[in-house]
């Protein structure tokens, strides 16, 4: 059984078509974590000039945005900036790990009823 040579272009090309959607979504991939990236750059100096000027602690702004980034830890360094290392699961880098802030317990719901004069059965 002998191929043509039309067979051979087909999937010639065809492999082709996939090596190159392959390779797009690649550059895709690259192209969406280099944007992020830039961003959340970006926005490491907003928090930072932010803390400077208004004198807010950049550990509760990075607290109060952190969910918003994922590719910068959320740990303060020594010299008040912040960390621009890889975070893990928790959103702080291996070195800042002791900087995860503790749970605090939700309050609990008042017991007291109070009764209004209008509620009052007669």
């Amino acid at each position: 059984m002998e191929i043509s040579v039309n067979e051979i272009l087909q999937n010639y090309n065809a492999k082709i078509v996939k090596i190159n959607s392959s390779m797009a979504e690649q550059i895709k991939a690259c192209i969406e974590d280099e944007v992020t990236y830039r961003v959340n750059l970006r926005t490491t100096t907003i928090i930072n000039k932010v803390s400077e000027t208004y004198d807010i602690p950049i550990d509760a702004l990075t607290r109060n945005i952190g969910h918003i980034e994922d590719h910068f830890c959320r740990g303060v360094l020594g010299n008040k900036k912040r960390c621009l290392k890889n975070p893990k699961s928790n959103g702080y880098c291996g070195f800042h790990q002791s900087q995860v802030p503790l749970e605090r317990p939700k309050p609990k719901p008042p017991t007291m009823k109070v009764t209004l004069p209008w509620d009052e059965e007669a």
